[in-house]
C-alpha cells in the first residue's frame, strides 16, 4: 500500500482539514507525493508569478495573514514524469471524484477544483492556464 514520506505528511498537515481527510484517503490506492509548492510564503509567491509559474498573488496555497492552513496542494503521481499529462489527469480525476464522494456523504464540507480544468467542464484543451498538479477547495 502507497504512503506518504515523512515530507509530505509534513506538508499535508498544513492543508485545510478538507484537504488532509480527502489526500488521506486516495494514498491507500494510489501513490502519489505533496509537493514542496503545497506551502508558499508571499516571497515565494511573488518569485512565482515573476517567472510565470503562477499568475495570481491570491494564491491558495499562501498561509498567513488570510489563512492558517493552505485551501491547495500541489500533488504528483509517483514515481513523478512531468510530461505523462494523461497520468496527472486520471489521479486528479482519483482525488476529485474522491472528494465529491465524501462532499456527498457528508464526511467533508468542501468541494474541490483541478488546475487542469479551472472551469470544471470536463474539458481539458479550452483551458487559458494548464496547473495539472494543483488540487484546490472552492466552497466550504
Amino acid at each position: 500500500m502507497p504512503q506518504y514520506s515523512d515530507k509530505s505528511q509534513k506538508l499535508l498537515s498544513q492543508c485545510h482539514d478538507d484537504l488532509q481527510i480527502v489526500f488521506n484517503v486516495v494514498i491507500k490506492t494510489t501513490d502519489i507525493t505533496i509537493l514542496d509548492t503545497t506551502i508558499r510564503t508571499i516571497e515565494q509567491q511573488r518569485e512565482f508569478v515573476r517567472i510565470g509559474k503562477s499568475w495570481t498573488m491570491d494564491s491558495k496555497h499562501l498561509i498567513g495573514e488570510k489563512r492558517e492552513k493552505s485551501d491547495a496542494v500541489d500533488f504528483a503521481p509517483y514515481p513523478i514524469n512531468w510530461n505523462d499529462r494523461e497520468r496527472f489527469a486520471y489521479v486528479a480525476g482519483i482525488i476529485i471524484g474522491t472528494a465529491e464522494y465524501l462532499y456527498q456523504t457528508g464526511v467533508i464540507k468542501s468541494r474541490f477544483r483541478w488546475g487542469g480544468d479551472w472551469n470544471m467542464n470536463s474539458q481539458t484543451k479550452d483551458e487559458k492556464h494548464s496547473d495539472m498538479p494543483h488540487i484546490e477547495r472552492i466552497a466550504g
